[in-house]
């Protein structure tokens, strides 16, 4: 079986460039592994207290937030 796809790239891109895998972000943000992989795959949009979680999590400036979210519609 092949690798999902991450619709949410700019997402997929800090989680890398952080060094985390999915299982790893998701425990940081304190939601299960699944919940996260699908906000990343673009699967579901996730709750606004996740995104004020990756927010801190990977320093997004309040700027960029809104086109960081977008990419998971």
């Amino acid at each position: 079986m092949g690798a999902l796809i991450a619709k949410n790239k700019k997402l997929y891109i800090l989680r890398n460039e952080a060094g985390l895998s999915q299982i790893e972000c998701a425990y940081k943000l304190g939601i299960p592994t699944n919940q996260y992989a699908a906000i990343e795959q673009g699967k579901t949009r996730g709750k606004v207290n996740v995104w004020s979680n990756i927010q801190k999590l990977f320093n997004v400036p309040d700027a960029d937030m809104w086109e960081l979210i977008k990419g998971s519609m």
